[in-house]
């Protein structure tokens, strides 16, 4: 799982939250990659998580999204996969589940070789964040949809949500 607090000034920049690959290439058959990913350069877009389920050297990619977001408000959203086909890969947006389909690969790998990148897209160096990340979360299982709700209760206040 990948969680991360965030806000934007006036425009959320594509691609550009969080990441993990190899640097500056686009290459997901052998990155193992996952993404956090605003989907436009625009003042509202979505945001979809998407990751690399089979192993290196080769590629399915599965996706989820959200819904529309909007510049200037704090978020909290979670990406999640799980290797179990039931429970699946799902997306979250302030503590609650947003989108969640059913996932058949191998799930989200660290590979050493991959660099993240927090605030940015790993892939591409000019795709950053005009805004501000006040935590970033990367946890080895996937969380349950009650340990998200439990961090999003647990920090709300801090961002008068």
């Amino acid at each position: 799982s990948v969680e991360v607090w965030f806000r934007v000034g006036t425009s959320f920049s594509q691609g550009a939250l969080a990441g993990q690959s190899t640097l500056n290439v686009d290459d997901w058959t052998y990155s193992n990659m996952w993404l956090l990913h605003p989907n436009a350069t625009a003042a509202n877009t979505s945001i979809t998580f998407y990751v690399n389920e089979n192993p290196w050297g080769s590629f399915s990619i599965r996706a989820v999204s959200t819904g529309t977001l909007s510049a200037g408000n704090w978020y909290q959203v979670v990406g999640t996969y799980s290797i179990n086909g039931a429970t699946g890969m799902s997306i979250y947006v302030n503590g609650q589940q947003i989108n969640n389909i059913p996932t058949g690969g191998s799930g989200m790998t660290s590979n050493v070789n991959n660099t993240l990148v927090i605030g940015g897209d790993p892939r591409y160096s000019f795709r950053r964040l005009t805004g501000t990340i006040s935590t970033f979360n990367y946890y080895e299982n996937a969380l349950t949809p009650t340990q998200v709700a439990q961090n999003f209760e647990a920090r709300r206040t801090r961002y008068n949500l």
